[in-house]
């Protein structure tokens, strides 16, 4: 990434003015949702390549799914929340996987304890749903659908309660049966 080694000072400098922010600005939000709601979703996007590379998985070459819903095991998220998220991403017609090639890594370990209703999923989305893969051009024409697509799941995120574990119970109960996807 870098055409030399940064030095110790430069690395801790990146550290103080950007990984400590950035992590206390996710603790506070997820304190704060906790603290409203009596529970906290968290979602860490990331974005995956079509086929999986050498070097990224222990499955090269794999052609991924449109979507992989990561908890860990249930261990960052409860199932069913989990569950909930690979229905409403089906239902919109996109292939969805749990937990595989991507179980979540360290942001989804970090702020997940489903015990303590703290939910936190890792959100693979596959690039070839909203961009080029081999120009690297963004936005084609699936972008446009995977924003509103995604814009329906968070809406019926915020329509579900993890402590019962269905829609209809969260601060926008109603607005879930309205929504459709592609069309919100």
């Amino acid at each position: 990434v870098y055409d030399r080694l940064l030095s110790p000072d430069e690395v801790r400098a990146r550290i103080a003015r950007c990984w400590v922010p950035y992590h206390a600005a996710v603790q506070q939000a997820i304190e704060v949702a906790h603290a409203r709601h009596g529970y906290s979703i968290h979602i860490n996007c990331h974005s995956m390549p079509s086929v999986a590379g050498s070097h990224a998985t222990l499955f090269p070459g794999l052609a991924h799914a449109d979507f992989v819903v990561g908890d860990r095991d249930a261990s960052t998220a409860s199932a069913a929340l989990s569950q909930f998220i690979c229905e409403q991403l089906r239902a919109c017609g996109y292939s969805v996987e749990y937990n595989h090639p991507y179980k979540g890594v360290e942001l989804v370990r970090r702020y997940g304890d489903p015990a303590r209703q703290r939910h936190s999923v890792q959100l693979e989305i596959n690039r070839r749903l909203y961009m080029n893969e081999q120009t690297l051009a963004l936005k084609h024409a699936g972008f446009a659908r995977l924003r509103t697509d995604l814009h329906f799941l968070v809406q019926q995120l915020l329509a579900y309660d993890p402590r019962c574990g269905r829609a209809g119970a969260g601060r926008l109960a109603g607005w879930h049966q309205r929504l459709q996807c592609g069309t919100a």
